[in-house]
């Protein structure tokens, strides 16, 4: 057994010679063939080729071996490869098992595709149904500055909710906002699921974009960039957001709390809604329709007219009545703020 080199390769032929591929010498009178000169010849020269078919081991190795990885031809002699010990098997599994293995891998991705139908579809159309303008971001260079330009960072709660479309039309934010491309294709799977309620929602969320893609005073547009290693949608934000130096808008708790952590500035649609409620103050006097049951002390629950729910001891009984109250104490939570009240006596 000799060894020849090759790029400081050394591999051992099978018939005891010395084969230098990169120079076509040997060290007897024993040469390769004309073509099989050439096929080196042109691999080594980095010519496109097509797929190539040989029985000679050491030379498909060789051939391997002179084609970088990132070669996208490469598969071709990987290929070759395969067929060896292929070859070396009993004729009857050697003639059978290849069409064998390809129907079964035929079936197995068959199957693959007929239960994630959905997913597959949804991700292979893309965002075709929604004409909105697509940037891509290669740097935070990209995105057009000035004193007077900002970017907002939108996530899928944010769309979902609807309220960034009426704040667009006010002229109360001036920029742009960014929709990332997971955001858009979030979106279009929820649009895409068996879940009715998934579904709406997404379906919203893409009826609301396009909305604002006419009609509102803020431009829209959907920035082609992901973030490799991560899956979860919230971390791709943070780092996007990280990245570009521009805020999240968001109805998203988790994600306020996050992303804060992180040093990245957050605007909660949360906090702005509580902000413009009108101020409630405790003694105050109220008058309410009684809608709901309580979840204790007989309470009844009604709601102001921007959707604030005040409990009222007590007033289970009145359920549909408008009824006096007197604001008792405030509770602030996390999604909001709740009133508790109680009844005035009629007299």
């Amino acid at each position: 057994m000799v060894p020849f080199e090759f790029d400081s390769v050394e591999y051992f032929t099978k018939d005891g010679i010395r084969r230098d591929i990169a120079g076509i010498t040997t060290d007897d009178d024993h040469s390769l063939c004309t073509e099989k000169q050439h096929l080196v010849e042109h691999a080594l020269a980095g010519h496109e080729r097509a797929s190539i078919v040989v029985e000679d081991a050491p030379l498909c190795v060789a051939l391997f071996l002179a084609q970088p990885l990132r070669d996208p031809e490469t598969h071709n002699v990987a290929g070759v490869l395969m067929t060896f010990p292929l070859k070396a098997l009993p004729a009857s599994l050697g003639n059978y098992l290849p069409l064998i293995v390809t129907l079964m891998l035929t079936y197995i991705g068959a199957m693959i595709f007929a239960l994630h139908k959905r997913s597959v579809a949804s991700i292979e159309r893309g965002v075709n149904r929604l004409r909105l303008p697509t940037t891509a971001l290669a740097s935070p260079d990209a995105l057009p500055s000035g004193p007077s330009l900002r970017h907002y960072l939108l996530d899928t709660s944010a769309i979902i909710d609807g309220r960034i479309a009426m704040i667009g039309t006010t002229g109360f934010l001036e920029g742009t906002l960014l929709v990332p491309q997971f955001v858009l294709i979030e979106l279009q799977m929820l649009a895409d699921s068996s879940d009715d309620l998934r579904r709406s929602k997404g379906r919203r969320g893409l009826d609301l974009l396009n909305q604002m893609q006419k009609d509102s005073s803020l431009p829209v547009e959907v920035i082609d960039v992901d973030v490799s290693g991560m899956v979860r949608v919230d971390d791709k934000l943070v780092m996007v957001a990280r990245q570009y130096q521009c805020p999240i808008i968001t109805n998203d708790f988790n994600l306020n709390r996050v992303a804060e952590l992180q040093g990245v500035k957050v605007l909660s649609l949360n906090k702005l809604s509580d902000a413009l409620r009108p101020p409630v103050v405790q003694d105050q006097h109220l008058q309410i329709l009684i809608r709901n049951e309580g979840n204790a002390r007989q309470q009844g629950v009604g709601y102001l007219d921007d959707g604030t729910p005040v409990i009222i001891e007590d007033a289970r009984h009145l359920i549909g009545k408008q009824v006096h109250v007197v604001v008792t104490r405030l509770h602030q939570t996390q999604t909001g703020r709740l009133v508790f009240a109680n009844l005035m006596d009629e007299g």
